[in-house]
């Protein structure tokens, strides 16, 4: 089949922000349908900042027998009127156009905008190779095929769980070759040479906190490793393919598997690439052998979810965490002669201003090498957390955060408090002498004057708040 996977602009209206992450999931899902003979293609319209006319126009061009949406991909979330509008121009240009859905969210979000979407035939829900592989075998969606939606009349049915690979190492690496990668605009503080390659090395999480994007793939998605051999081979293939020069291991909680990390610290020692690389992990996963055994394999920055420094907050969200496994895993990264950087959720629930401004005063004397502060979004109507406050209905879409609607906590006032704390958040931590001095020594590494233009420009705008 001629099949056309689509990263669907955010909103009804570019822009100007482009994507820090490609649509890994999506690139995947294309490797292993091309690998079984179909004629792939996938457009980011997020990443060209295209109108949703003008994504219908190119999609339309390539003229796809099946195209699959993908609203919710990796670090990536559309907002539903866009799916709306689209698969209603899509199906008016491409007669005969089998019109679907895909990405990594539960089956309620897309059977409500199936139910919003009558052109949609069908969602593919969790993991979606196996299901996709399926779909185009039958030459479109039906009811044998395990892990859909499908629409029958005015109502949407499901086939039951999808299929999904229960070893990793079996699937192909992403099909890079259908997006320039080193295109993508990535937040300076997090990476350090170019190009850099994401890499996804394992799937799911255990930990599922409810302040995280990733909790309801989570729910769906086991956990699982790919083997170190496998990691590698994708990591020389980058190097010899791409000109990859760092690494980003992109996924949810990087670590959680001890005996793991050291195997792929001693692969990657041993390898002779001189790759530097990043990770994201949690502060209760890390030790101070561990940290000296990815030190040593060239990482240079771990990304730490600390979300808030009030544990009442912490609990509720189920982040399973304290404020001094904080403190120890920041030292323990600098005492390795890694860089660390710790992520903050300002308005959890529970939370008041005084809590905001407790957390903010934890980040500067918790000292990491940088600091990102972020307010909590949730894409559905379902978020359980009605008794601590309410979602609003318009979504952000901040440069400088995730997007969707934002989470306000019946202490908290307004959206515009919510904002106007998060910029007190940065100018607090950034502008503090300490951390100007510590990175003034930096400059003088080749290389980084850009990296840390582009990060003063990136700062400015989250201070002023646009």
């Amino acid at each position: 089949m001629r099949i056309v996977f689509l990263e669907p602009p955010l909103s009804l209206h570019p822009l100007g922000i482009f994507p820090r992450h490609p649509p890994q999931y999506a690139l995947t899902a294309a490797a292993v349908l091309r690998d079984a003979g179909h004629d792939v293609s996938l457009v980011d319209a997020f990443h060209e900042d295209l109108s949703l006319a003008e994504t219908a126009e190119k999609v339309a061009a390539l003229a796809p027998e099946l195209l699959v949406i993908v609203p919710y991909d990796y670090t990536r979330e559309t907002q539903p009127e866009v799916t709306t509008q689209l698969s209603r121009m899509l199906a008016s240009r491409v007669p005969g156009l089998i019109l679907g859905m895909a990405g990594s969210v539960d089956e309620p979000h897309f059977r409500r905008r199936m139910l919003a979407a009558p052109q949609l035939e069908f969602a593919c829900v969790g993991e979606y190779e196996s299901t996709m592989l399926s779909v185009a075998a039958h030459g479109g969606p039906c009811e044998g095929v395990t892990g859909l939606l499908l629409r029958r009349g005015d109502d949407v049915i499901s086939t039951g769980p999808a299929d999904v690979p229960t070893e990793l190492d079996r699937l192909p690496f992403p099909a890079w070759d259908l997006v320039d990668f080193s295109r993508y605009i990535y937040v300076p503080h997090r990476f350090r040479r170019s190009p850099m390659y994401p890499l996804l090395a394992g799937r799911g999480c255990p930990f599922a906190c409810l302040c995280c994007k990733e909790a309801k793939y989570a729910k769906i998605t086991r956990y699982r490793l790919r083997s170190v051999a496998n990691v590698m081979a994708e990591i020389r293939h980058a190097v010899v393919t791409w000109g990859a020069r760092e690494i980003q291991f992109s996924d949810a909680t990087f670590g959680l598997r001890r005996d793991w990390v050291f195997e792929l610290c001693d692969a990657l020692e041993a390898s002779g690439l001189g790759l530097s690389w990043s990770a994201i992990t949690r502060v209760d996963v890390v030790d101070r052998d561990m940290l000296r055994a990815m030190k040593r394999a060239g990482c240079w920055n771990l990304l730490y979810g600390i979300e808030s420094a009030n544990q009442h907050a912490l609990d509720l969200v189920r982040k399973k965490i304290d404020t001094r496994q904080a403190r120890e895993a920041v030292a323990w990264t600098r005492e390795a002669g890694i860089e660390s950087t710790a992520s903050f959720i300002l308005g959890l629930p529970g939370e008041d201003v005084a809590d905001v401004m407790r957390t903010i005063r934890f980040a500067a004397r918790l000292d990491s090498d940088y600091a990102q502060f972020f307010l909590l979004k949730y894409y559905g109507d379902d978020s359980g957390l009605d008794e601590w406050g309410h979602v609003e209905r318009e979504w952000d879409f901040s440069p400088h955060d995730f997007r969707g609607p934002i989470f306000v906590s019946n202490r908290i006032g307004s959206v515009a408090q919510l904002k106007a704390l998060q910029r007190i958040a940065y100018a607090r931590f950034y502008l503090r002498p300490r951390f100007v001095m510590r990175h003034l020594r930096n400059l003088a590494q080749p290389g980084q004057w850009p990296r840390y233009a582009a990060g003063l420009k990136t700062l400015l705008g989250a201070v002023a708040g646009r």
